[in-house]
């Protein structure tokens, strides 16, 4: 921690180099990077950050807790733009020391059957509160398969990603899932467009992305 003059002392290796970046509730700052050629790094100017607030519930507008949530920068500055926290009891949280800017607000549980539609790009200021409320539902299951072309032979362990309500493609926070040993992929996502696609080079073709639209009743 810095001390009342703002000075902080860290201890490395012989010849080691290092990036800090200065994180608090109230302020953010640069990546600060140096190596110990010298013994004293450049002053960190901070600036004022921001917090996003809100409450999770579900369908029926029941509180849920212990739900993993991030916040993603859309436009990025000066290198706070990440945040995450887990929601309360009463299904609220708080995430603070943001840089100011446009995030996404996103549910960080990729794996089970439950899901959230995200929260697109909320609006973060100095020293204010923004609000971000999710929803919890239980996603449609969206099950595919990958087969090397002209052979219909399953291709395994190829990571297929998604962009969707839950992980809007004006962020970064793609999800991805690997094919099994028959080439198949399970995901379960919100109601709406979905973008899906192979992540791996090397494996391309006329359908190595879609866009389909998931239903609200139907897998």
């Amino acid at each position: 921690h810095s001390d009342e003059n703002g000075q902080f002392t860290l201890e490395l290796p012989a010849g080691a180099s290092a990036s800090l970046l200065a994180r608090d509730s109230r302020y953010v700052g640069p990546w600060i990077h140096f190596s110990l050629a010298t013994d004293e790094a450049e002053p960190a100017r901070l600036i004022k950050a921001g917090t996003i607030v809100g409450v999770v519930t579900d369908k029926d507008g029941n509180p849920k807790a212990g739900v993993h949530l991030g916040a993603q920068i859309l436009d990025h500055g000066v290198g706070g733009g990440w945040g995450e926290t887990f929601t309360d009891e009463s299904g609220r949280y708080r995430i603070e020391g943001l840089e100011p800017g446009v995030y996404n607000v996103i549910h960080m549980n990729p794996k089970g059957a439950m899901v959230a539609e995200a929260v697109e790009a909320v609006r973060v200021w100095p020293e204010e509160e923004a609000i971000a409320d999710l929803q919890i539902l239980k996603g449609r299951r969206v099950r595919g398969r990958l087969v090397l072309e002209g052979s219909n032979e399953p291709i395994e362990g190829v990571p297929v990603g998604y962009y969707g309500a839950a992980r809007p493609r004006s962020g970064a926070a793609v999800m991805s899932r690997q094919t099994d040993a028959n080439g198949e992929f399970v995901f379960h996502r919100p109601p709406g467009e979905a973008y899906f696609y192979i992540m791996r080079m090397g494996y391309q073709g006329g359908n190595a992305r879609e866009t389909i639209q998931i239903a609200e009743d139907t897998d």
